[in-house]
């Protein structure tokens, strides 16, 4: 009798716990349930919110007044401006007429410059120059004497028709640094006033002194005048090797994006020398500019009494070279 009550009794509490065991389960259940439904409304309720952001920027021209003042909206729209194409445009000027990738433009690269430059004419070479600007294209820069301008005013003429660069080189090649003020003055501006006589065009106020020899007499006088002096960067030294193929392979050899080279067209080797070193700068992929470009082009801007050189090639070209024996052994052809 003892033993059955004790056997009732473990049924007894082994149902009771498989109860509370039952009801425990089905209350954390529930629990799951009401979280889950509770996540799933937030999560829709910031897609909602998210697609009102949209809406509300597509429209924001057309219907500012509906605009609500929601402090979760503003702190997305801050957050994506971070990433606004358009500010990162403007801060790096990407635009479809610089952009390369663009497909509204067609890209051109840009090609090297260089500015050919003659000294101390007009002479009777000249216009062999001329000719072959015509035939090539491309544009030069003549800097002349005064004092020989009135006897050639066709080939200043020309110059010009050609859109080359006339500029003065002092009336009659005087060494600046034994003149005084008022002389250097003379020189700069009695070789501007025979050019307009001639031309009936102001020319522009850029000078190469004789030698390019500068002082502070010299950077006085430019700064009344509101003149720039202009030198160079490659000296051919043509004036003391007279032989075309010395001249023309020291151009050929130096020539350099941004390079202003010194050239005299009083000597007939450097003219013959331009009948191939014109054509094949060209063929190289050269575009013949003038010296005012070529200075815009390296400066950015032509400034008064500021001296302008051009871009240096790597080769000490300031020395003498050998790049052609012909210019340590012979003169080619002479000054004709």
């Amino acid at each position: 009798m003892g033993k059955c009550k004790f056997d009732i009794l473990v049924i007894f509490f082994a149902l009771c716990a498989f109860l509370a065991f039952t009801l425990m389960g089905i209350t954390a259940c529930n629990r799951s349930t009401i979280g889950n439904a509770h996540n799933s409304q937030d999560v829709m309720i910031r897609i909602e919110n998210t697609n009102h952001i949209n809406i509300e920027e597509d429209n924001i021209e057309h219907d500012t007044d509906n605009h609500e003042d929601d402090s979760d909206n503003e702190d997305y729209v801050s957050d994506n401006s971070e990433y606004n194409t358009d500010s990162i445009c403007e801060e790096y000027e990407i635009n479809s007429e610089s952009n390369p990738n663009s497909e509204n433009t067609e890209y051109v690269p840009r090609r090297p410059m260089i500015a050919l430059t003659f000294d101390d004419g007009p002479s009777p070479h000249t216009d062999i120059i001329l000719d072959l600007i015509e035939t090539y294209g491309g544009q030069v820069t003549f800097f002349v004497l005064g004092n020989r301008v009135a006897s050639r005013p066709y080939t200043i003429r020309r110059m010009l028709e050609l859109n080359n660069e006339v500029l003065g080189h002092s009336w009659d090649h005087t060494n600046f640094a034994g003149l005084t003020e008022d002389a250097i003055r003379r020189q700069i501006t009695y070789t501007s006033e025979v050019l307009y006589e001639v031309t009936g065009i102001r020319p522009p106020q850029l000078i190469r002194t004789p030698f390019g020899i500068t002082s502070t007499r010299v950077f006085n006088v430019a700064y009344e005048l509101e003149y720039s002096l202009v030198r160079w960067s490659v000296d051919t030294m043509d004036w003391r090797y007279r032989c075309a193929d010395h001249v023309y392979y020291f151009v050929m050899a130096n020539a350099v994006d941004g390079a202003i080279v010194l050239l005299h067209d009083i000597h007939y080797t450097t003219v013959d020398a331009m009948r191939r070193a014109i054509p094949h700068l060209i063929e190289a992929g050269f575009d013949l500019v003038t010296v005012s470009e070529i200075i815009e082009y390296v400066y950015g801007s032509i400034e008064v009494a500021k001296e302008y050189n051009g871009v240096v090639p790597r080769r000490n070209n300031n020395q003498e070279n050998d790049y052609h024996e012909c210019s340590y052994y012979y003169e080619c052809y002479g000054e004709l």
